[in-house]
């Protein structure tokens, strides 16, 4: 729900409708006010404003956001170093002062892991046998050539990087979805995420525990800290009716640590739909290059979205795999590099991971190369055959 919408539908549907509210995703601005009220399930965080300035409490946070003008979100050469040099002394204070390995995003509010800055992608930037300059220009060159708008995020983060515990071979990235009535959270599923170098990567969700052969106990936990979580932003946010999910990771040690925000709808819409109805699946996105999948395909851009639609068809009919419909779901005709290159964004039911030999099931780490492959097998089903 935007703020503009909720203005258009508020006025001629108040006395029928309890509208959702307007939410925020930004981490700093949730992180720093579950933090002045001794919320325990958070990672350590240091919010960086544009002007540079580093932010470890809500009062400081509310004072950064007042006094952050226009000018100093301008994407001017001289506001993006500055706001580099503030990530990049954020990174050392946490790495010098705390003794903790680091994780910074440079937009607060982002999505879908765009301006992460994994360690494993960016490792200048952590190293501090680097002078400090020469992480700042990286940071800064990274920044420029990345951030496509005319003004700089309204804050950037840098946590402490926390070691998941594992699960079943991946990562325990762990999504909690619900919604939020009257200030109130009731959850409806569980997933569990796959990331690659800080990247959302697909998930397996569940009505259940023993979908994804976890516990009640773990559940009730994170159902627990989540309602605590939604009590205390009702009031300071305006959040009280609305969808409302977020992750955390589940420590070595059993803790929760919660550490990305996602109350807007986007690509999970699809699986937590499905899941209120009690149909686990996995779900995750992958592309295929023609080029791959055979020399001689020529198409008109008619023809690719017909060979898509008939792939589509076929995953659905016979692989038993919803295809969502999103930016992650189309046919493209040439990418930056001249190739054709279909995308698909699906689900998948559970029983197509079992292992047709011995009619075990798979291991989950096993699911992402599992699902491509089906999915190659209709691409090319279809290709060869030339079903036009």
């Amino acid at each position: 729900m935007t703020k503009e919408l909720k203005e258009e539908l508020g006025e001629p549907y108040a006395n029928k409708l309890t509208l959702p509210d307007v939410p925020s995703d930004d981490k700093a601005d949730h992180h720093f006010l579950l933090q002045s009220h001794d919320f325990p399930d958070l990672l350590f965080t240091l919010g960086v404003s544009p002007n540079g300035t580093i932010i470890d409490d809500y009062p400081t946070y509310l004072n950064a956001r007042r006094d952050c003008t226009a000018e100093h979100r301008k994407k001017t050469p001289e506001n993006v170093r500055s706001f580099a040099q503030g990530i990049v002394r954020a990174i050392e204070r946490v790495q010098n002062d705390f003794h903790l390995n680091t994780f910074a995003k440079y937009d607060s509010a982002g999505c879908g892991g765009g301006t992460n800055m994994s360690p494993d992608s960016h490792a200048v930037l952590y190293d501090k046998t680097k002078e400090e300059s020469e992480r700042v220009d990286y940071l800064t060159k990274y920044i420029n050539d990345g951030w496509g708008h005319e003004e700089l995020p309204p804050f950037g983060v840098v946590e402490e990087s926390e070691e998941a515990e594992k699960w079943s071979g991946v990562p325990a990235d762990y999504g909690i979805c619900g919604f939020v009535l009257s200030g109130k959270f009731f959850p409806t599923s569980v997933n569990v995420e796959r990331t690659t170098h800080g990247r959302y990567g697909g998930m397996w969700m569940a009505a259940k525990p023993a979908d994804i052969d976890d516990s009640l106990e773990l559940w009730q936990r994170t159902f627990d800290s989540f309602d605590r979580m939604v009590s205390i932003e009702a009031e300071p946010l305006s959040y009280k009716n609305g969808t409302y999910s977020a992750d955390l990771f589940v420590t070595a040690a059993n803790e929760l640590k919660v550490r990305d925000w996602n109350l807007r709808r986007g690509g999970h819409s699809a699986p937590e739909s499905l899941i209120i109805f009690g149909m686990p699946n996995y779900e995750m996105k992958m592309t295929l290059y023609l080029k791959d999948l055979g020399s001689s395909f020529q198409f008109t851009d008619v023809q690719l979205y017909q060979v898509y639609t008939r792939i589509c068809e076929l995953l659905v009919n016979e692989y038993s795999m919803y295809v969502i419909n999103t930016g992650l779901g189309y046919c493209g005709k040439l990418d930056s590099k001249g190739n054709d290159f279909l995308k698909f964004h699906v689900l998948v039911h559970p029983m197509s991971f079992i292992n047709a030999a011995d009619g075990k099931p798979l291991p989950r780490r096993k699911h992402p190369d599992k699902a491509t492959e089906l999915v190659r097998a209709a691409a090319s089903k279809i290709l060869l055959n030339n079903q036009l």
